[in-house]
């Protein structure tokens, strides 16, 4: 059976990776809008953009050690190592997110070069 992750890291991945594909989507956003643009009837229309206002996960797990002096977790969530498991040794963890939009905006020169990032609703 494969050594466990750590918990911590396991979901920081995740949500850098949820953060990495709404970046691409962004791009992607950006690009089709100059494509827009030029266009005589798609410059009336709206450019489509992917908006994830919650995110929910539902994991399976089985935890792998627990160090009491540092308070660390490691959990087995590979499909196959799971599955050579007692079911009863399975657990299920669902975490839901609310995703957050930011965006940089003009401010004052010593501000940060001159932008700073306020959230947008």
């Amino acid at each position: 059976m494969k050594e466990g992750q750590a918990l911590a890291q396991l979901f920081s991945a995740f949500l850098a990776q949820v953060a990495e594909a709404r970046m691409n989507a962004d791009q992607y956003s950006a690009e089709i809008s100059k494509q827009y643009l030029k266009d005589d009837i798609l410059r009336h229309f709206s450019v489509p953009r992917l908006d994830i206002e919650n995110l929910t996960v539902d994991m399976k797990f089985a935890i792998g050690t627990f160090d009491p002096e540092t308070n660390k977790l490691s959990v087995i969530v590979e499909a196959e190592a799971l599955r050579e498991l007692n079911p009863a040794a399975i657990s299920s963890f669902t975490f839901t997110t609310k995703m957050r939009n930011y965006t940089w905006v003009e401010g004052r020169p010593e501000d940060d070069g001159g932008f700073k990032l306020i959230e947008t609703t």
